[in-house]
Parts: C-alpha cells; structure tokens; sequence
C-alpha cells in the first residue's frame, strides 16, 4: 500500500511543479490556511518477532488521513494544529501460548511549529511539536473480548513540500512522523503517515 500511494503521488507532484512553475504567491505573510490529505500510515516494528509472541497474521499498515488548519506569519514560519487519523493495525497468533487477537485504532491531535522554505515552485517546510495521541484497542485474549482506550502526549515531527495550483489552492505532500506512539501500558511504535492533500489559503 505504502508504495502505491509514493508512485501516483510523486508523478502528480512533478506534473503539478511543470504546469505552474511560479511560486504564485496565496500563501504568504498574514494568511490562514486549512487543509485536508489522504495516504498511507504503517507502523514500523509493530510486526517484528518478540520472545514469546508467535504471530500466525499481522498487518502494520492502514489508509490514514489527516484534516489540518494553519497560519503564516511570515514568509518563513507558520503554527499548524491537525487531526490525523493513522488507521488500524493489528495483530492475531499467541504469547506463551495465550491465544490473541487485537485490533489497534490510532488517531492523534497535533500542535506544531512550521519552518518553510520558499522556491520558485513552491515551498518546502518542515514540522515540530507535540502529538496529544490516542489508542483505542480491541479484540480477543483467550477466548475473552475486551477492549481499552489509553491517550498520552509525545512528540512529532514531519517534512513536506506544496505547490500553488492558482487561485488560493495548492497542493501538499508531507511526511508525518510520530516516534514511541503509545506508553509503557500499550508498547510504543513509531508510526509514519504519508500523505498528499489539498490546501486553500485565505486572509
């Protein structure tokens, strides 16, 4: 899946630079923006052998998507917060011999600083700040349905690139990074979502 979304983003992204190749200027000093982008979330090591854990199915990656809303201050910062939905992995097989099979679901509430980079076909930035997370799970332990909502807060990161389309639209594709999602109570992943979306700006 991760794949797949990179191959038909990145030949919309070229198309886009060579068919308007001038940074046209709606996002600029002063300007609000929001925005929303589909792609890929996969959890790193979620599905790596462990002692004691026989994994009989396991699924690391998700459709994601995220809903965001911004403003420039300056040619080159901005403050973002956003919702993103990173999807569902999970896990079926056995622990010591303990039956499993869980379901986790991980959404988060980002705040974050945004350093941008202006170029003559558009801006590069990159991202920091704090991923307010939760992890809802669910499933079966030993023949036994329960399930369980833990949230925290963690840092996150992410870098990206977006091109103006004209008017006040652009379009974004960015890569959001949360390390050590999750706590000592639920395991800690470092999740990934890869993402193109479209942004409109206004004042």
């Amino acid at each position: 899946m991760l794949n797949s979304v990179i191959r038909r983003a990145l030949p919309l992204l070229v198309a886009t630079g060579l068919a308007f190749p001038q940074w046209a200027g709606a996002q600029s000093a002063g300007s609000g923006y929001i925005g929303a982008s589909v792609g890929a979330s996969m959890a790193s090591d979620f599905c790596d052998d462990e002692p004691g854990v026989t994994l009989i199915d396991c699924e690391d990656q998700d459709a994601g998507f995220k809903l965001f809303a911004g403003y420039q201050f300056n040619a080159n910062f901005a403050a973002e917060a956003a919702y993103v939905n990173l999807g569902e992995i999970s896990g079926r097989g056995s622990f010591l011999g303990t039956p499993f099979d869980l379901k986790f679901q991980a959404s988060a509430m980002t705040v974050q600083g945004v350093g941008i980079l202006p170029f003559r076909e558009g801006a590069l930035f990159g991202k920091a700040g704090l991923s307010f997370w939760n992890l809802d799970t669910r499933g079966i332990v030993a023949g036994a349905p329960g399930s369980a909502s833990d949230d925290g807060v963690d840092v996150t990161i992410g870098l990206g690139a977006q091109f103006a389309i004209g008017g006040n639209l652009g379009i974004r594709a960015e890569w959001d990074f949360f390390p050590d999602f999750g706590d000592d109570d639920t395991g800690e992943e470092d999740i990934h979502l890869f993402s193109v979306g479209i942004v409109v700006w206004f004042r």
